[in-house]
Order: structure tokens, then C-alpha cells, then sequence
């Protein structure tokens, strides 16, 4: 499964670089998703990088309607902290009583106190 998403990220970027890359990865998670070999929140990160943030929380709303508790470890991913203004991710956040997510962190970004500190 690995091997196989790798080479096609790699197919993908020769042909037209990280828009072929992105578009062969999504393709192949789809594939492995729709076969139930990984969980939707996987296919959630890719379609965040591609601009389809829409098609992500479908993606993580499905997983959390299949009780795929894999998912919970990832909300706060900075990868997915670009979802945490949108209702539809507030909502889902409110459902699971998951810890509010930081409001002016951006990700992967220290705290200007934290930063003040060390």
C-alpha cells in the first residue's frame, strides 16, 4: 500500500509536478479508502493540501459516523487546524467533547509567551 502510493506521488510529480503529486496520492487514498484500507481522516489531510477543505470534513465526519476512533488522534493536527472556524468542524468538536483548539496559534507555530519564555 505504501510502495504503491509512493510511486504514484512520484508518477504524479514528474508528469506535472505537486499538482500530479497531490492528484496521483488522493487517487490512490481514495482507492485504499473505499476498500476500507485507511481511515477517511488520511484522505481529509490530502484533500486539505489540495484546496478541498468541503470534501475533508465529509471525509472526517464519515469517520466519526463509523465510530473510527483513529480520527481523534488527528484533529488537532496542524494539517487540519485549517478546518477549526468552520462550523461543520466546530459542531463535530462539540459532538465528540474534544478540547477547544487554539484560536490565535497559527499552526505549527509557537505561542508568542511560549516563544518569550525559552
Amino acid at each position: 500500500m505504501l510502495n504503491d502510493t509512493i510511486a504514484r506521488a512520484r508518477s504524479g510529480y514528474a508528469r506535472d509536478g505537486e499538482r500530479g503529486l497531490l492528484r496521483n496520492v488522493y487517487a490512490t487514498q481514495k482507492k485504499y479508502y473505499s476498500a476500507g484500507k485507511i481511515p477517511g481522516i488520511v484522505l481529509a489531510k490530502t484533500c486539505i493540501l489540495m484546496g478541498k477543505k468541503e470534501e475533508a470534513l465529509q471525509f472526517i465526519e464519515e469517520d466519526y459516523a463509523r465510530h473510527n476512533a483513529v480520527f481523534l488522534s488527528c484533529l488537532s493536527e496542524p494539517d487540519l487546524l485549517s478546518l477549526k472556524d468552520d462550523p461543520r468542524y466546530k459542531e463535530l468538536l462539540k459532538k465528540i467533547n474534544f478540547p477547544a483548539l487554539p484560536q490565535d496559534v497559527p499552526p505549527s507555530m509557537p505561542s508568542r509567551a511560549w516563544s518569550e519564555a525559552h
